[in-house]
């Protein structure tokens, strides 16, 4: 899946014991490290396969990137 129309997604690994799925990025195995945070393209397909050990925690989320935002609360000159 995908997370498109988000700028950008990450996951950050908090806890993986031996044996945590690893992260799949358009085919790419990321292996989970305590501590590791992965930024992508939100527009990039990725999976997970179905975890097999206790204790695996991850912290997942999408960054919303609107450029009008952004100028509309710039101080004036």
């Amino acid at each position: 899946h995908n997370h498109f129309p988000y700028a950008l997604s990450f996951n950050y690994c908090v806890t993986a014991p031996e044996g945590s799925s690893p992260f799949i990025l358009e085919g790419e195995e990321i292996e989970p490290v305590p501590g590791r945070i992965v930024f992508f393209n939100s527009s990039k397909n990725h999976n997970t396969l179905p975890n097999k050990c206790d204790g695996r925690c991850m912290i997942v989320g999408n960054v919303v990137y609107n450029p009008q935002d952004w100028l509309y609360n710039q101080p004036l000159l």
